[in-house]
C-alpha cells in the first residue's frame, strides 16, 4: 500500500493532510477517544482496498471525520474555475458577486475567528481576506444583502440556530443577528474547514462546503453542495445537497 500512495502525487497529498489532521485531534483538547482509537481499524480497511479509487475515497471520508471532531481556526479555500486553482491566500482580486457569495457563507459559519476588541471588532481570516473591516461589519452586511434581495438561502449547518434562518428579505440588523460571532475556543461552534467553489458558464457557481460542529462535547460535520446563478445583481439558488455525518463519542 505505501509504495502505492508515495507513486501517487493526489494520494500522498491525502496521506500528509490526514497525518496532519490525526495530530491535530490527538493534541486537541476536545479529543474524542473513540475517534481516535478508530485510526488502527481505519489503516486495516484502506490496506485491503482493491483499487486506487477505494483508497482515495477511504482518505476522504477519514478525512471527514477527523476535522470534525477537533476544534479548527481556518478554512481552506478553492477557488477552481478555467484558470490555474486558487488558494486562500489568493481570493483577491475577483468579482463582486463571488465576493458576496464567500461573504455570505463567512456570515453564517467561522472561518478560523478569533477575538474581539472595541477598536478592530470581531476578526475572523475570511472575512479579513476579503477586504472586510470586521466580521459583521455593515460593509459585509450590506454586500451580502445587495446579492440576495429575497433573502439568503438557508445553510443547514450543524443541527441548532443555523436551521432557523429565513429566506426573506431583512435589514442590516436582521443579518447581524444571525451573523456568526463564537470565537474558535467556544463551548458552541459551527465552522468551515473547506470551501470548494466551482465557477461555470452563464454565471453558474457549484460550492462544494464542508464544515466542522461542535456543541459542548458533541461532534459533527457537514457537508454543502450548493449549486448558484449569478445574475445581474442577484445570486439565486438552483438546487442544494445537505450530507452530515455524527463524529463518534
Amino acid at each position: 500500500m505505501e509504495k502505492i500512495i508515495c507513486s501517487d502525487d493526489e494520494l500522498s497529498r491525502l496521506d500528509k493532510s490526514l497525518a496532519d489532521a490525526y495530530r491535530n485531534v490527538k493534541t486537541s483538547s476536545s479529543a474524542s477517544p473513540s475517534i481516535l482509537g478508530n485510526q488502527r481499524a481505519w489503516l486495516a480497511a484502506r490496506d485491503k482496498c482493491p483499487d486506487r479509487s477505494c483508497v482515495k475515497s477511504a482518505y476522504d471520508k477519514r478525512l471527514d471525520e477527523l476535522r470534525a471532531c477537533t476544534d479548527s481556526s481556518g478554512v481552506t479555500i478553492e477557488i477552481l474555475g478555467t484558470e490555474s486553482p486558487r488558494g486562500f491566500e489568493e481570493l483577491l482580486p475577483m468579482s463582486e458577486a463571488m465576493k458576496a457569495l464567500l461573504a455570505m457563507y463567512a456570515l453564517q459559519a467561522g472561518t478560523g475567528c478569533g477575538s474581539s476588541s472595541p477598536d478592530r471588532g470581531f476578526q475572523c481570516a475570511l472575512t479579513q481576506s476579503l477586504g472586510f473591516r470586521a466580521q459583521c461589519s455593515d460593509e459585509q452586511l450590506r454586500l451580502v444583502r445587495s446579492w440576495f434581495p429575497s433573502g439568503i438561502p438557508k445553510l443547514a449547518v450543524g443541527t441548532l440556530a443555523h436551521k432557523t434562518h429565513i429566506n426573506e428579505p431583512g435589514s442590516l440588523e436582521a443579518l447581524r443577528r444571525i451573523c456568526y460571532t463564537s470565537q474558535n475556543t467556544a463551548s458552541v461552534q459551527w465552522v468551515w474547514t473547506t470551501l470548494r467553489v466551482q465557477e461555470g458558464k452563464n454565471g453558474a457557481v457549484l460550492i462544494d462546503a464542508k464544515g466542522a460542529s461542535y456543541l459542548r462535547g458533541s461532534y459533527g460535520n457537514f457537508r454543502l453542495v450548493t449549486e448558484y446563478r449569478i445574475a445581474e445583481r442577484n445570486v439565486t439558488v438552483v438546487k442544494s445537497q445537505d450530507l452530515t455525518y455524527v463524529c463518534p463519542r
